[in-house]
């Protein structure tokens, strides 16, 4: 079976539905598979993730940082999450870049250092780990 089979069939399963199709494939991903999967009129994303992901991405972390960022809306709505496999449901959330503020990526880079000091102050508690890698860029 071909990712793309196995995307619709696992798509098709978690939205109890049989009309699910394959817009396209995000690319930039390093570790994963993820595309743009279309079921009656509403866009999703669906990821796979690729050999050895797991040893990038702590899944357990990954999930409880995605529900600390949900409660503040600052996310795309997550509808199913496998643990195990780290396989993900999610709605599409297109980006524009005419919506994207034109900050340089180091300014960007930077601010995440901030956020360690920011979050816990709205309540939110997300991973340290999280912080160490956006320190080290």
């Amino acid at each position: 079976m071909f990712i793309e089979d196995y995307i619709i069939f696992r798509v098709n399963a978690l939205l109890h539905s049989h009309n699910s199709k394959i817009v396209k494939r995000l690319e930039g991903g390093m570790s994963n598979y993820t595309y743009v999967v279309e079921n009656e009129g509403k866009m999703y994303t669906y990821r796979v993730p690729g050999k050895f992901a797991e040893r990038f991405v702590d899944r357990v972390e990954e999930w409880e940082n995605i529900q600390e960022v949900n409660r503040l809306g600052l996310n795309n709505i997550t509808e199913y999450v496998e643990i195990r496999s780290g396989e993900k449901l999610a709605e599409y959330a297109e980006e524009n870049p005419q919506q994207r503020p034109q900050i340089p990526r180091l300014q960007r880079l930077r601010a995440l250092g901030h956020l360690p000091k920011l979050l816990p102050r709205n309540g939110l508690h997300l991973s340290a780990r999280v912080f160490r890698l956006a320190q080290k860029t």
